[in-house]
């Protein structure tokens, strides 16, 4: 596997028996510098009791341009102004160029930067503060805030975003939650539940759903035609916004619960790491600020 964190600027965060390493943001030097998920806490690592719960999961050598170079929790946030002007924005990220002659937003192409925003960070004790500021073309304009705290159960994710520009933020999200336990390979060990009964709007043979819980019934593969991606609805009570990721002969889990409701669910996984890509919605009248956060629980 390629391992990505050990040349790169990063942060190690510790509290008892976790242990978590954090890529910073960094365009000439970092880990990530693509453009689909968040720069803001990317997790390289977490372990806990001596397991890994966000280890590295792509076999080819790390391209730190790649759409999809990140480990553990990673968000990606719905593009702001796309095919308006000549570029756009996307929140963690920055100002974009939009190719000409391109009519329709690629989700995996890695654009052109044009404005990476003000970017700040600070450590204080088992926490570490994020600052985006980005003034946008368009009337685009926010301060993007998040902080990744350590807690005596896993970790939490707490979000920030001011809208100081001239137009209404109106965005889905989603993390795309990258776990990779250990070195197991993805297979009828894994199970994923939720507190509602799913409906999963499409189905693979590789799966079983029963009430709140899917099951993989057979080992995934990692060519893009054998990967594993099944879409199902969500719930619009917060409560239910609580999803167990549990690997049965290691007796390890990952409990994930946010705030807001849960407009769907994409289980997505190949050969080394499975993947709970739980979306919300996000809207930030201009003026405004809203909060959000994510509880992790490791087990």
């Amino acid at each position: 596997m390629a391992d990505m964190g050990a040349d790169f600027p990063r942060v190690c965060l510790k509290n008892g028996a976790l242990e978590m390493w954090i890529n910073l943001p960094d365009l000439d030097h970092g880990a990530y510098r693509s453009t689909r998920f968040d720069h803001a806490g990317l997790i390289h690592s977490l372990r806990y009791k001596g397991m890994e719960y966000f280890g590295p999961w792509l076999k080819a050598d790390h391209d730190p341009y790649s759409h999809e170079a990140v480990n553990g929790p990673a968000d990606s946030y719905g593009v702001l102004g796309y095919g308006d002007t000549d570029s756009f924005v996307r929140v963690g990220v920055g100002v974009l160029a939009k190719p000409g002659g391109e009519r329709q937003f690629v989700w995996n192409h890695t654009y052109e930067m044009q404005d990476f925003g003000r970017w700040q960070w600070k450590e204080c004790g088992d926490a570490i503060h994020f600052e985006q500021v980005v003034e946008g073309p368009d009337g685009w304009a926010y301060v993007y805030r998040k902080t990744v705290q350590l807690t005596q159960e896993g970790f939490r994710l707490q979000y920030e975003l001011c809208n100081t520009g001239e137009r209404d933020i109106d965005m889905e999200v989603y993390n795309h939650n990258f776990l990779a336990f250990g070195k197991f390979p993805v297979d009828s060990q894994y199970s994923v539940e939720v507190p509602y009964a799913l409906s999963a709007v499409t189905m693979d043979p590789r799966v079983s759903l029963d009430g709140g819980k899917l099951s993989l019934k057979s080992a995934i593969g990692d060519e893009d035609k054998t990967r594993l991606f099944m879409q199902m609805d969500g719930s619009k009570q917060v409560t239910d916004h609580r999803i167990t990721i549990r690997h049965a002969s290691s007796c390890r889990a990952l409990e994930i619960s946010m705030d807001l409701p849960l407009k769907r669910l994409v289980v997505w996984a190949n050969d080394q790491a499975i993947a709970p890509e739980n979306f919300i919605d996000v809207h930030v009248p201009v003026g405004e600020t809203r909060h959000w956060s994510a509880e992790y629980k490791v087990s």
